[in-house]
């Protein structure tokens, strides 16, 4: 209010002077505004560098072992071997073959078995008239392996029977131990052997023979050995285990060792024919005489 006076006795003495007119409306104020900069601020562009995460998956490879069962021998599989020399394949034989070994405890004695597998190695040697093979074992438990020795010799040569062979000599030798033979009253090396003319074939081709035969091995204790399904070759030219297509079988003509009791049955056969014809003769003669009376 104070204000509005003073304002109105300044207006008065201006219109005194006749300057200005006293009027209670203020003139308006013009106020340029100066003209506002606006200062575009440039957007802040952040740049987020895109961070890849690289994640290994890791692969752990568990290496399995998967132990093989023991291969177990085909019991119908016929073992083979063979001896070569120089390359030269001299000597084959394919058989099932098995020793039966006796042995004494404190109850009395014992046989025990002994079949030669595909497991046991084979050495020996080639000469033009003899040739050897040895097969050789261990059994379960032995403190020494087992041998046995089959000798091949070319018979001498006739007419009839060139190139012949036969299987001259065996020799089996073994140990007597109380892990293979429990109970044994005695222990230590043992031989036993048989001599003659064995598994003959009467020209240069293989022998054969399915059926078993028996030998019997002399020694201090005497070995019974059995041989089948033999198929033998001795004395070749190849080099290859194959058999060749010819072969001899032993049921082909009676086996050498048969030929004595053969030999003695024939002969006992042409006493009796003979005993019965003199019978014969003897009862026509008396016949003949009582009719004459």
């Amino acid at each position: 209010m104070t204000g509005k006076i003073v304002c109105l006795v300044f207006a008065l003495a201006l219109l005194a002077f006749g300057l200005v007119s006293c009027d209670s409306t203020k003139k308006p104020e013009t106020t340029t505004a100066a003209p506002m900069t606006t200062t575009t601020t440039a957007p802040m562009t952040t740049t987020t560098a895109d961070t890849t995460t690289t994640t290994t998956n890791e692969t752990t490879t568990t290496s399995t072992t998967t132990s093989m069962p023991p291969t177990t021998p085909d019991p119908n599989k016929i073992p083979k071997f063979s001896i070569t020399d120089d390359g030269n394949v001299c000597l084959v034989v394919e058989a099932k073959m098995e020793l039966f070994v006796p042995y004494f405890d404190t109850k009395g004695k014992l046989v025990k078995s002994f079949n030669i597998g595909q497991d046991a190695s084979a050495k020996g040697k080639c000469a033009k008239d003899k040739e050897t093979m040895t097969l050789s074992w261990t059994p379960s438990g032995s403190p020494k392996p087992f041998n046995l020795t089959l000798t091949f010799v070319k018979l001498p040569s006739s007419a009839s029977n060139k190139d012949a062979s036969v299987v001259q000599n065996i020799m089996f030798q073994y140990y007597l131990s109380e892990e293979v033979f429990p109970g044994t009253n005695a222990t230590g090396g043992f031989a036993a052997h048989a001599k003659g003319s064995f598994f003959e074939t009467p020209a240069s081709v293989g022998y054969t023979c399915t059926a078993q035969q028996n030998v019997t091995l002399d020694g201090e204790r005497p070995v019974s050995l059995g041989v089948s399904s033999i198929h033998a070759e001795a004395f070749r030219n190849s080099t290859t285990t194959d058999f060749s297509e010819k072969t001899f079988d032993c049921t082909t003509v009676p086996d050498s060792n048969n030929i004595i009791p053969i030999a003695v049955g024939v002969t006992a056969a042409i006493l009796i024919v003979l005993a019965v014809v003199a019978f014969l003769i003897g009862n026509r003669r008396r016949a003949q005489g009582y009719q004459t009376i």
